[in-house]
């Protein structure tokens, strides 16, 4: 999905510091009046100083989702502390010794130009090495794979395709992707009957479930981790999971293609954020690039999606092939993501990172999920009386009331994003979207397992390690982390 991000790009604050100094320096070398050296001094001073003021400020507001944690808040009255000491000093400049004013120009001056001297020699100028971006490519494929579908919203039309994500020379993910006999990605193929042993669980879900940048996603790994401990039945996870779609894809799919056509035993509904609000979700791809786009409904036919549809497509990835992606990989300065910022501010994050950790490891839950409890783990909270959007209910009404009519398991599962689940533990509350599945479980009396606490259980740097690097995705560890909580919690129904 697209992402919009506001961003300040820090490069110029020491740059234009540099001016300053640089003025001071000539009036000095060339002879000055002494008495014309004071105001540069000032001048310097409190330019710099406010400056730093207004960088570190800005930071803390770009890089900070509302509402702020305690360190946040703590820079901020510092920034304004300074701020407010800067015109204090202003007020009783006469009164202030030279001396002063080249102690506040130095030390504030000195940060500036270390900046730019680590960025330069560590950093290496790269904002997505330091700090987390928001980039709305999907990456590179190897060469054309999707054609728009009216039922699913596209289809994978080649078997093996390597999907690459490269942010300036560092890998974020490479991987060739099997896709089976019905167009998903899994590492098995479907059947439509079943035999009787078998219990056979349906599983929607976006690209965490999907999952084409990894070797192994979460409904394959499940299955085999139940299939090692399940006695009663042999379990079968089916995933029609696709990248981007949502509950307007799941309704389509489920009724055109699973309904009627499909034995099964229940449905599982594998919810990351915004996931029951999206709209209808196509994609198609040329030989230059993936196209994606939204739509309150589908189009009607194919001619209605060439003539209108089509026309308000935004480039969702690229397409390249493999012997022209392996010469680009060799240069340091290629990205399969677009718009990356540059930064300068590179001391300041890391103290920013190190602050933050500390609070995050404090606040993180402490005590061990209660084991005996947590199939159908719900914590009193502010409650929800409805969707984000209400028209959605409609579709869930469809989908649930098909599996109660026909005796299937609906079963619910929250998909913890990496910001989200940091989120909960700073403001210690939980999202709209959690509260919005513990609605639906209560409105449709469906088991429901909030996999959020066991996210939230983890220190910080070992909640970092579950997710990929400049991509909001988990890596191969956080999915089989999620699986194996998924089973442990799917076992009574196989047994």
């Amino acid at each position: 999905m697209p992402v919009t991000v506001v961003y300040i790009n820090p490069l110029i604050s020491p740059v234009v510091a540099l001016l300053f100094p640089t003025i001071t320096i000539l009036i000095i070398i060339f002879g000055a009046k002494k008495n014309a050296l004071r105001p540069f001094l000032m001048a310097n001073a409190f330019f710099v100083f406010a400056l730093f003021s207004f960088t570190l400020a800005g930071f803390i507001i770009v890089q900070t989702n509302n509402p702020y944690t305690k360190v946040d808040l703590i820079i901020l009255i510092f920034c304004l502390f300074l701020i407010i000491s800067g015109l204090f000093a202003l007020r009783f400049r006469k009164k202030i010794p030279n001396q002063v004013y080249l102690l506040v120009f130095v030390v504030f001056q000195t940060y500036f130009i270390f900046e730019i001297v680590v960025n330069v020699l560590v950093s290496n100028g790269y904002f997505g090495s330091y700090i987390s971006i928001s980039d709305p490519m999907l990456g590179t494929f190897s060469k054309p794979c999707l054609e728009p579908d009216l039922i699913r919203g596209y289809r994978w039309h080649e078997e093996d395709i390597r999907l690459l994500k490269v942010v300036r020379g560092k890998e974020v993910f490479d991987n060739t992707f099997r896709v089976n006999n019905d167009g998903y990605h899994s590492g098995k193929d479907y059947k439509k009957r079943k035999a009787e042993n078998v219990k056979r669980f349906i599983v929607f879900g976006d690209s965490y479930t999907a999952a084409e940048f990894l070797k192994t996603p979460w409904p394959d790994a499940t299955e085999g981790l139940l299939q090692k401990e399940s006695t009663l039945f042999y379990p079968e996870m089916y995933s029609f999971a696709l990248d981007g779609i949502g509950l307007s894809n799941w309704h389509s799919i489920f009724f055109n293609e699973i309904a009627n056509q499909y034995d099964f035993d229940g449905i599982i509904l594998a919810v990351y954020d915004d996931d029951l609000q999206r709209d209808f979700f196509m994609m198609y791809s040329d030989s230059a690039h993936v196209y994606g786009s939204y739509s309150e409904k589908p189009p009607a036919d194919m001619r209605a999606f060439e003539t209108v549809y089509k026309k308000s497509m935004y480039i969702a990835g690229n397409i390249q092939n493999e012997t022209v992606l392996n010469q680009k990989r060799q240069s340091k300065e290629y990205s399969t993501a677009e718009n990356l910022p540059v930064s300068n501010l590179f001391i300041l994050h890391k103290l920013y990172s190190s602050l933050k950790k500390i609070e995050y490891d404090v606040k993180k839950r402490n005590s061990n999920i209660d084991e005996e409890n947590d199939t159908f783990y719900i914590i009193d909270t502010e409650p929800i009386n409805q969707l984000r959007k209400p028209e959605k209910i409609k579709m869930l009404d469809d989908i649930i009331g098909f599996c109660k009519n026909n005796n299937k398991e609906v079963i619910l599962i929250s998909v913890p994003h990496i910001e989200l689940v940091r989120n909960n533990v700073f403001k210690r509350k939980k999202s709209i979207s959690q509260k919005e599945l513990e609605y639906i479980s209560t409105r449709y009396s469906l088991p429901y397992f909030d996999l959020y606490p066991y996210f939230e259980i983890l220190p910080c740097d070992s909640l970092k390690q579950m997710y990929l690097n400049n991509d909001g995705h988990w890596n191969q560890q956080g999915s089989d982390y999620f699986a194996g909580i998924v089973a442990r919690l799917l076992k009574p129904f196989f047994n």
